[in-house]
């Protein structure tokens, strides 16, 4: 099998892991749009569980669209990679097609137990954030992830490996509190931990707007180095004239003869 076969494999793959996530996901939350649908009418004692049902609806939804949209991100990324590579790890694309489809199935089950099964929910939400948090440090993204405290600063906004970072951060707490639910029971609980999603989401994309949406340039100042000789310039004879057409503040440029 040539080389080209094994990537155009590798592609095949991973498109078919993506479609299957995203088929998964979006039954996922058609079966959890009835908790968000509006009431005409409702009784005053039964106003608390319909925005306990509400808050909780939202709080898996936006939790559901954040996750795909950092796994369409890295998709991107990962895409790129094997068609770059002349030889593709197979590893990384059975790594990153086995944790679409366990978080699609886990977001399925999730929304199956979303109304009925509180405390069922609470422990494949855990469940989710540890599959997650297992391929984050599993993929290579962040080396060394246990070493948390002090890496912000190694990582620059809008890549892959700051977004990872936040996320495990994000992960480890998320499953601390969601894990606390499991030990209680009742409306307010399902409140709480639908009210916890929603904020996780709004400070998901509040501090990784970057990786998200882009439109951010890195602020450093870039030394470039070019190697001027008759050969390559056409005979001009002044490299000023270089500069000018290059268009490249002078203060940055280092030539050599």
């Amino acid at each position: 099998m040539s080389n080209r076969t094994k990537t155009l494999s590798k592609l095949s793959t991973l498109d078919a892991a993506k479609a299957i996530y995203f088929i998964i996901v979006a039954l996922a939350i058609r079966e959890s749009l009835p908790l968000l649908s509006p009431v005409t009418e409702i009784e005053n004692h039964e106003a608390a569980r319909y925005w306990t049902q509400i808050i909780l609806g939202l709080g898996f939804v936006l939790t559901a669209l954040r996750f795909s949209h950092g796994i369409a991100m890295l998709y991107g990324y990962e895409k790129e990679r094997v068609e770059q590579s002349t030889l593709p790890s197979p590893r990384r694309v059975l790594l990153f097609s086995l944790f679409l489809i366990s978080l699609g199935m886990l977001f399925f089950l999730m929304a199956h137990n979303l109304a009925s099964h509180r405390r069922t929910f609470s422990g494949l939400t855990v469940l989710m954030f540890l599959t997650d948090l297992a391929y984050i440090c599993a993929s290579g993204v962040i080396r060394r992830p246990w070493r948390l405290i002090g890496r912000s600063h190694n990582t620059v906004p809008g890549f892959p490996s700051r977004a990872a970072l936040q996320w495990i951060w994000s992960d480890l707490v998320l499953i601390t509190i969601c894990a606390s639910f499991l030990w209680f029971d009742g409306d307010w609980t399902g409140l709480a931990l639908g009210s916890v999603l929603v904020i996780a989401s709004v400070l998901d994309y509040g501090w990784n707007r970057r990786f998200y949406f882009g439109g951010s340039h890195d602020k450093r100042d870039y030394q470039l180095i070019f190697i001027a000789s008759p050969s390559l310039t056409g005979g001009c004879g002044d490299s000023n004239d270089i500069v000018k057409n290059l268009r490249v503040p002078s203060s940055h440029l280092t030539f050599g003869g």
